[in-house]
């Protein structure tokens, strides 16, 4: 069902506010008051649509790798994939650099490779090992690596176009070889 705009207007006041906080708090230390305040929002509407702040965070999480994953489902290749998530984490580069940061979610890498439009492309060839622990690993090795690269990337104020730091990244996976 769609939202009316005074409901996505409430939303987006609240996201903008939890960004700008999340920028010199921890999101466990910011409180429903202070984020209601920033924000020009009652705590009664704020509980209309959420039980915490960690939902609204896990709500913004959320839009931003469905929007990922929209952009990602015409791409054929993992090159062009990723091209396309950097250029889009670069567009969102604010929330990109809170994301990153300790103070909330430390699975978002995974999430974001695990994306459908990416995941069997992100995994490298396992030889004959079909071991499932080793995959899992290889996974997360893959999935936080990239991902930290990227950020390293994006954090950069002068920075090498999405096409250079793909093509690192596609060196990289190419360079590791597991037997």
């Amino acid at each position: 069902m769609k939202e009316n705009q005074r409901i996505m207007l409430t939303k987006k006041l609240l996201k903008e506010a939890l960004i700008k906080m999340l920028q010199t708090t921890s999101l466990d230390k910011i409180s429903i008051s202070a984020l209601c305040e920033n924000a020009g929002i009652n705590r009664s509407t704020f509980y209309k649509y959420y039980g915490s702040q960690y939902d609204l965070f896990e709500e913004m999480e959320n839009d931003m790798l469905e929007r990922i994953q929209e952009e990602l489902s015409e791409r054929a290749s993992l090159k062009e994939s990723l091209i396309q998530i950097c250029r889009f984490l670069e567009n969102k580069r604010e929330f990109t650099l809170t994301l990153t940061n300790y103070n909330t979610d430390r699975q978002f890498p995974q999430k974001l490779f695990q994306l459908q439009a990416i995941k069997e492309q992100m995994m490298l060839e396992t030889g004959s090992n079909t071991d499932p622990a080793f995959k899992s690993y290889t996974a997360t090795f893959l999935s936080f690596g990239f991902f930290f690269l990227i950020f390293d990337w994006i954090s950069k104020e002068k920075r090498e176009t999405a096409e250079e730091i793909v093509e690192v990244i596609v060196k990289i996976k190419k360079s590791i070889h597991i037997e």
